[in-house]
């Protein structure tokens, strides 16, 4: 366990190194499973009030993709993630936002051929708008965590279960 930990760190700050150089305005939220293994997102804090959503492109919060970096095996939708590191990448439209998994880690900018999954978020309204981009990653029961941006005055989620854990990561 202890190396997983140190593994997931270890690829946590090289990610963010390379990703986002020193940008202050960086944040991680982290959601860990029942068995103690997790998920890390990193997200840039953008401001939501000014300009208007880019309805129907992807969108990057504060240009800069969300990262997504995993110590166990995930499933997303009908699409299956092995431990690793993926971008997220959302699509606003005014009936609904699908967030994208991307394969892309070490391209800069959207390359749709490098999506490995794409799914509708649901949605649901808040009692006040939020002024900034705002991200949660929480445990919703033993093998889930859902990530819910929060953008305006709705919520946005979707869930990515843990799939049967049998492999281990291990340093040599």
């Amino acid at each position: 366990m202890f190396r997983n930990l140190a593994l997931l760190a270890l690829l946590s700050f090289a990610s963010a190194s390379l990703a986002f150089g020193q940008n202050s305005n960086m944040r991680s939220a982290s959601c860990r499973f029942g068995d103690g293994t997790g998920l890390v997102v990193r997200y840039s804090a953008a401001t939501t009030t000014s300009g208007e959503m880019p309805y129907g492109t992807v969108w990057t919060p504060g240009g800069t993709p969300l990262v997504l970096l995993t110590e166990t095996p995930l499933k997303i939708g009908n699409t299956e993630l092995p431990i690793g590191g993926y971008r997220i990448y959302l699509r606003p439209e005014r009936d609904g936002w699908s967030l994208i998994v991307n394969d892309g880690v070490s391209i800069s900018g959207y390359d749709a051929q490098h999506d490995l999954a794409r799914v509708g978020m649901q949605s649901g309204q808040l009692s006040k708008k939020k002024s900034q981009f705002q991200l949660s990653v929480v445990r919703t029961n033993p093998n889930t965590c859902s990530l819910t941006v929060f953008y305006g005055k709705k919520g946005y989620w979707a869930d990515f279960t843990q799939r049967n854990n049998n492999s281990t990561l291990s340093l040599k």
